[in-house]
């Protein structure tokens, strides 16, 4: 389970400057992780064992209206963005213990991003950010293709999609 907490991701943002410090626009990122781990049993309320694997396959995406700030405003050569994103979280886990089930669940959530960029050329920057993810799921369903649960988490169980991310990447100035 340890190995779920690392993963890789993509990600995408778009925003307009309408003044030297202040912008608007949109995020969208996919987050991606799995694990497997073979030759578990579990035992039924009869004492009957079942053998098999036991895996998840969890892709979370978020998509936001972000609001940004440069924080240097007046250097064009290297820029240090604030952003917060307020947005939706889809999640869904492709999972098996023994036998194969679905789950899934969503949730409104936010971002707040910290990204230095370093000039390349008058239209190119190359990024380094940081990006922190909240989000808690209340409710998610599970399904094994025949029978679908909604599951109700109380206030003490929630299921967390908070995760941190480095990432580097190329900006596009125009």
């Amino acid at each position: 389970m340890e190995k779920l907490k690392s993963g890789f991701h993509l990600g995408g943002d778009v925003t307009y400057f309408f003044s030297e410090a202040w912008g608007i626009g949109a995020k969208g990122s996919l987050y991606k992780a799995s694990n497997c781990i073979d030759n578990i049993y579990l035992e039924d309320e009869n004492g009957n064992r079942m053998y098999g694997k036991m895996s998840d396959n969890i892709t979370i995406s978020f998509a936001g209206a972000t609001l940004t700030t440069d924080l240097f405003k007046q250097n064009r050569k290297n820029r240090l963005l604030l952003s917060f994103s307020l947005g939706y979280f889809w999640y869904k886990n492709d999972m098996i213990v023994i036998d194969m089930y679905k789950v899934k669940g969503n949730t409104f959530g936010t971002a707040l991003n910290l990204d230095y960029d370093l000039e390349l050329s008058e239209h190119l920057s190359l990024g380094f950010m940081t990006s922190l993810y909240a989000g808690s799921m209340s409710e998610y369903t599970i399904s094994d293709g025949m029978t679908t649960l909604t599951v109700d988490l109380d206030a003490q169980h929630l299921e967390s999609l908070t995760r941190f991310d480095l990432s580097v990447g190329l900006s596009i100035l125009l």
